[in-house]
């Protein structure tokens, strides 16, 4: 058995925070995670799922997820957001995927 600084310092992890940080390390990654399209961030978990056989179909997937991606409505968001100079507002339903609204 192995601890947690171990499994992130071996790469089995992708992070680690000692007991007494732990809520608030959750707590910070949770808020990174929900300042993206819910969409696009479904779609990589996907792809991960999927996992890598070789680099043609990676590459494959990942263009159909892209173009895909490019007509939803967290791309308009997005865009729109970066035009205002504001950050996206990601929230609603509309932005979940088809099959969780």
């Amino acid at each position: 058995m192995i601890d947690g600084a171990t499994a992130a310092a071996w790469g089995l992890a992708s992070h680690h925070a000692p007991a007494e940080a732990l809520d608030a390390a959750v707590d910070e990654l949770v808020g990174r995670l929900a300042r993206h399209s819910p969409d696009a961030l479904a779609g990589m978990k996907a792809m991960f799922r999927a996992g890598v056989g070789s680099i043609a179909p990676a590459l494959a997937a990942e263009r159909a997820a892209l173009l895909a991606h490019l007509d939803s409505p967290t791309v308009a968001e997005g865009l729109a957001a970066f035009a205002g100079h504001r950050p996206p507002d990601f929230s609603g339903d509309r932005f979940l995927p088809a099959e969780d609204r």
